[in-house]
């Protein structure tokens, strides 16, 4: 269908309904985002918000180029005349190691979610403090607002847990960060160390949610889910991703047996919650969010339904 017939049938129908249709198809598909900005300029304007909203930087000549460009404003041809992606941009996706990422952060205060690799994460930590090596980076009041963040991390090459601090582990004036306090939501992208690690969780203040893929064997008598997690006291949802394309039916059947019976020895003022869904999708199910789909913990279902959802596995 030519790009005249397509807005002809749209001019058919009320602009309002026209808007939240394609609204609703941007939110979805980062692939039809893209395709409204070459059907009509109004839907080039309508689409550029959802387009900026997340960034999905995979290397470094990604993050220059993104960084380089979104600085400037785009110009339009019809109200609001211009769009400043600075301004649109939720989410930085951001997989190779590189000071970068303290740039972009700086410049965009209406970022809400990161996705970063643990490299990335500990350039935003020790960017956020003066240390006798090196001055403060990230400005104070970058810390300021009443947003917090929300922060999944890449752990995937890091078994050692590069994303926990033992007590003493960092510099003094690095444990003061201002970003520990402001992460309330965590959610890990790969399975934790087989081995009984303590995972220290004291640097996260105010960690509200964590969402840990698992495996069979894992939950049960674990020193982590037990004690770290299970008595954290500021922690009050706990989600469990299973993912589908990794584990057998059977191993997945055993999981939710294991997490339903922990989610009923747990305090009562945790929330135990479960995720099924595949690996692959954790990229799009996050572009998705940035542009106002569901989170994760939005997706998350109470383990007290498991026995009723035992029978589409």
């Amino acid at each position: 269908m030519s790009d005249g017939r397509l807005t002809t049938i749209l001019a058919d129908f009320p602009q309002e309904l026209v808007a939240q249709i394609l609204s609703d198809g941007a939110t979805i598909s980062t692939q039809f985002t893209l395709n409204l900005c070459l059907v009509a300029r109004w839907t080039r304007v309508l689409a550029l918000p959802y387009l900026y909203s997340g960034a999905v930087l995979k290397t470094l000549s990604q993050s220059t180029k993104f960084y380089n460009t979104f600085q400037l404003p785009i110009p339009l041809r019809s109200y609001p005349y211009s769009l400043h992606p600075v301004d649109q941009l939720r989410g930085l996706w951001m997989t190779p190691a590189s000071s970068r990422v303290v740039d972009i952060f700086r410049l965009s205060e209406n970022i809400r979610n990161l996705a970063l690799s643990t490299e990335n994460m500990q350039w935003l930590i020790h960017s956020s403090v003066n240390t006798p090596l090196e001055p403060r980076s990230i400005p104070s009041q970058r810390f300021s607002g009443n947003h917090n963040f929300h922060l999944l991390i890449f752990n995937e090459l890091h078994q050692h847990m590069r994303w926990t601090f033992a007590p003493g582990m960092l510099m003094p004036e690095t444990d003061a960060s201002p970003f520990f306090r402001k992460v309330t939501h965590i959610h890990l992208s790969q399975y934790l160390p087989r081995e009984n690690h303590r995972l220290n969780l004291e640097h996260w203040t105010n960690l509200t949610h964590i969402a840990i893929p698992v495996r069979p064997f894992e939950i049960k008598n674990s020193r982590i889910f037990e004690q770290d997690i299970g008595h954290n006291p500021t922690l009050t949802h706990i989600v469990f991703i299973v993912y589908t394309d990794l584990l057998s039916k059977e191993d997945q059947a055993q999981v939710l047996r294991v997490i339903e019976h922990y989610g009923a020895e747990v305090d009562e003022e945790k929330s135990v919650e479960y995720v099924l869904q595949e690996r692959w999708q954790l990229q799009r199910n996050w572009e998705m969010e940035q542009r106002g789909g569901p989170s994760i913990w939005d997706r998350a279902i109470p383990a007290s339904t498991i026995r009723e959802s035992m029978s589409n596995i």
